[in-house]
Formats: structure tokens, sequence, C-alpha cells
């Protein structure tokens, strides 16, 4: 039986904001909206693929409501009303906001972000010899969340020197400033998580790993930098490979990739991939795997903290799962914000993505799948704070430079999108006893949390046991973490090539329990 929810529940802008006739799609034809002296334009995962390929074009399905990008949208919305409310920030000055669902999809950022380019009045993105004029609709961009649609969306934004913020997207290549001049973001760079997996592996003397990455620029570019990292301290990479998308065969592609891993012997794998594709593989280990508890799986930032993936039934069976997270700060106010609104649970017969005029009219849309409600009530009950300050801090550091541009030009003057972005590289300050600043390659001056999945009451907990500084300094808590000492396996070194898998020599792997 499907279960109703107040629309103000899930996306908790019912009025004041604009509605037309929501579905889906509609999400993605930037409906989510409010109004402002300025207009941040939003790429948020608000919906995501169900995971199924259509047979006759190859597409996915953007059908499943996505607990986290709510989360993300109301931090969003948390920080723009602190900063309209406030009398020191922008004070007088009114930010608004329009969203558009991204469906974790590279090619779904494309119209938006051209949306974004265009002139108020009349929609259009004349071509031009120089835009130092432009007033678009949107005068900087927060998101979105994967590295692939960043570097899609930064491409455009870049060449009109619209300043771009992401609160996820860690790819090294967005590190380029030739090619991606307005590009921030307030999650490390994945060269920095690359270093510090590499930091954590040597620390606990594995000698030989696993590598598994999912099949996009995030996960294959920090497989490459991996192999080299991991090559160059002399640990073995036992097998390496990629994560297969969404296709008809991927069962059996993900079962494949199980056996070589039961084969090849080697107890420690790092799963660099985003949540979907880690969720893919971890439940076809669930199902296929032999070995049973004597692993260790390492998770890259994306899916360290997932609810959804802990949630797997039997994933304390497959060994010891521990990670890299974001540093976890104080975000005071974000989940009182979130439980303002109140669950209800009513029979209906409509899709969330699909929503009838009697729902808008009520302000309610409904959700067939009862596993997307826990989701969603986890998702207000427990928020998701790593990433979803990551969004707050991503608005403030705008508004800061929107501020220090005001003061540059004068408070009358018609402000435009690259006197942002020049405020916007030398912006310092405090949030939450957070300092916030860019470097020269738009990365924000941060770390991570060392987290370990452990079973509490019969329910994972991500329990910390160390950290990974910005300076690149690794500290363990080894009482919050198991090992058994003593124990050589000997594995052996395949890694996927065009040729086939080659195979090296063996070599010990110090295992732990």
């Amino acid at each position: 039986m499907a279960t109703l929810l107040p629309l103000s529940l899930l996306i908790s802008v019912c009025p004041p904001l604009l509605w037309g006739q929501l579905t889906s799609k509609d999400f993605y034809a930037g409906q989510l909206r409010a109004p402002g002296d300025y207009i941040l334009g939003g790429l948020f995962p608000l919906f995501r693929a169900s995971g199924r390929a259509n047979q006759s074009q190859q597409t996915l399905t953007c059908d499943r409501f996505n607990p986290l990008g709510f989360n993300w949208l109301q931090a969003l919305r948390f920080a723009i009303e602190e900063i309209n409310n406030s009398n020191d920030l922008l004070p007088g000055i009114q930010l608004g906001f329009e969203v558009w669902d991204t469906c974790q999809q590279f090619n779904r950022v494309i119209t938006p972000t051209l949306h974004f380019l265009t002139v108020p009045l009349n929609d259009e993105l004349q071509l031009k010899c120089n835009y130092t004029s432009l007033v678009p609709h949107a005068l900087a961009v927060i998101g979105p969340s994967t590295s692939e649609e960043a570097l899609t969306s930064a491409t455009m934004l870049s060449y009109f020197m619209v300043p771009q913020v992401s609160y996820s997207a860690s790819s090294s290549s967005l590190e380029d400033r030739t090619h991606f001049p307005s590009f921030f973001r307030t999650i490390p760079s994945d060269s920095q998580q690359t270093l510090a997996l590499v930091e954590l592996v040597e620390r606990f003397h594995w000698d030989c790993i696993s590598i598994l990455a999912s099949d996009s620029d995030y996960g294959k570019g920090s497989l490459a930098m991996l192999q080299e990292l991991f090559r160059s301290r002399n640990v073995c990479i036992s097998y390496s490979d990629i994560i297969p998308g969404v296709s008809q065969d991927r069962e059996a592609l993900l079962q494949q990739m199980v056996v070589k891993l039961d084969m090849f012997l080697v107890n420690v794998t790092i799963i660099f991939a985003d949540i979907s594709s880690a969720m893919a593989l971890l439940s076809s280990v669930i199902t296929w795997q032999t070995a049973g508890r004597n692993r260790v799986w390492i998770a890259s930032e994306a899916w360290s903290s997932s609810n959804e993936i802990a949630s797997l039934s039997n994933i304390h069976s497959i060994g010891t799962i521990m990670g890299l997270a974001i540093q976890t700060h104080v975000f005071p106010g974000f989940q009182e914000y979130l439980q303002s609104s109140k669950v209800i649970h009513t029979p209906a017969p409509t899709q969330l993505t699909n929503l009838s005029t009697a729902s808008l009219e009520s302000c309610q849309v409904s959700m067939a799948d009862d596993t997307q409600i826990e989701l969603l009530k986890m998702a207000i009950a427990e928020p998701e704070e790593r990433i979803s300050l990551n969004v707050y801090t991503a608005v403030y550091s705008v508004a800061h430079a929107i501020h220090s541009a005001r003061q540059s030009i004068g408070a009358d003057a018609t402000l435009h999108p690259w006197q942002i972005l020049e405020a916007l590289k030398s912006v310092s300050f405090e949030v939450h006893n957070i300092s916030v600043s860019f470097n020269s390659k738009g990365n924000l001056h941060a770390g991570y949390d060392l987290l370990l999945w452990k079973a509490i009451d019969g329910a994972i907990q991500f329990v910390p046991f160390g950290q990974y500084t910005a300076n690149g300094s690794l500290r363990v808590d080894t009482e919050e973490i198991w090992a058994a000492q003593g124990l050589q396996n000997h594995c052996q070194i395949v890694e996927r090539s065009p040729g086939g898998l080659s195979h090296y020599a063996a070599s010990p792997l110090l295992a732990i329990l």
C-alpha cells in the first residue's frame, strides 16, 4: 500500500515557493524556486535512477526519491534563510534560488546550466565576444553532487566566468584551473583522498590489496592514482577492476567480480565508488562470496557513511568495513530545521513521480516503496550532516563573495558573475568554528574522519577511529579497531589490462579478522 507524505515534508517549501504541475520531470524543469535580489542556481539529486536499464534505448529511468538529495536541498534552504535574516551578511538583501534535479546523471545538468546562463527577461543566451556584462538567471551555482556532472557543468560555467561551488564533486581533474577557472568546492579533492587511503593501508601493514572502482571519472581517475601510489610504496595490487554500470548483464558481471576476489585470496579491498555502484557490488558480495568474515573492505568517502548500504540485509556477514568520511563538525539548528515537518501516513494511489492535482492542492505526494519511506524518515530523524554542511558552507562562501563584491563596486552597481568569482578567490570567514577559504586550485582546506562500521544492537553504527588531517597527518585510535596479528596469506597479483588479466609473483598479506 502506498504511503502519503506531505509535500512540506519532502521539500518543506509549500507554499512560499512557486509550484506548477509537478512530476519528476518537473523537478528537472526547474520548478523548485524562491525569489530574491540575487538568484543562486542549485543542482541537486532529488531523484535517482532505479537501476533498471531501458531495454530498447539503454537509458536510465529517474523514478526514485533520493533522501540524501532531500537533506542537501534543505541545507541550502537553511543557509539562505539564515543569511536573509542576518543583519551583518548582505543586510537588506534577499537571496533566492532555483533548484533543478540532476538524477546524478551528467547529461541532466546541461539544460539547467544553460538556463542559469540565459538572460532572465527573454531566456536567451546571445553569442558575444565579451561576456563581462552578462547578468544571467543565476549569479552563482551550488552543486552538482558528482564529479561527472561537475565536469560537464564546470566546462560551461567557466567559459562565462560564472562561479560554481560543488559540495561533493571531488575528482582531481577539476583542479585544472586552465579548463575550470570558476570551479570551487567544499569537499577535499580525490588527490588528497587517495593519499589518505595509501597512508591507511600502510599503517595496518597490508602489503597486498585489491581495488575496485566505479565506471566514472570519480572511480577510474582515482584508481589510476591509487595504482601509481601503491606501486611507488611497494604495495602489491592483487586485482583491480571497474565495477560494471547499469546493463542487462550487470548481475552476471558482478558475480564474476566476486568470484575473482575469492579466487585470488586477497583479504583487503578498496572500493572507490559512488553509493549506487558500491551498493550493487556489495549486494553481490553478500550473495556470492565464500570468504566470509575474513575480509576488510575500505570505503571511499562517497559511500563510507551510507545508511542505505548499511541497511543491506547481512551486510555484517562480509567482514570488516572501514573508510574515509568528510570531517564532521557541529551543525547547530539543522536537525531541528528538518524536524519542523511531521510525517503523516495515509493510503494513496499515486506515486511520487506522478503527482496528482489533488495532491498538489493539499501539498501532498505519495511514495509506494516502504523502504523509501523508512529512508526518508531516517533522513529527517538522523540527517546526513557531513555533505549537508558542505552545502551550507558553499552557500555561505558565495554570500560572502557577493557581500565583498558589493562593497568593492558599490551597493547600487550592477553585479556580474565574474566580480563574484574574483571575490570568491579571496573569501576568508568562519562559520560554526570552521575556517573557510579556498586555495589556488579552488579546494577547501579540510581533512577526513576514519569510520569503522560496527554492529551495535543489531544495527550498523559508523564509529570514528581516527582522522586524516588537511596537512596529511594520519591518526588512528587503535582501541576502536581490532586486528589479528601473525596471519599470513598469499595473493596472486592480477590487474585488468587491454590484453586481459596479467599474473605476477605472490606476496604476503597481513590480514585482519
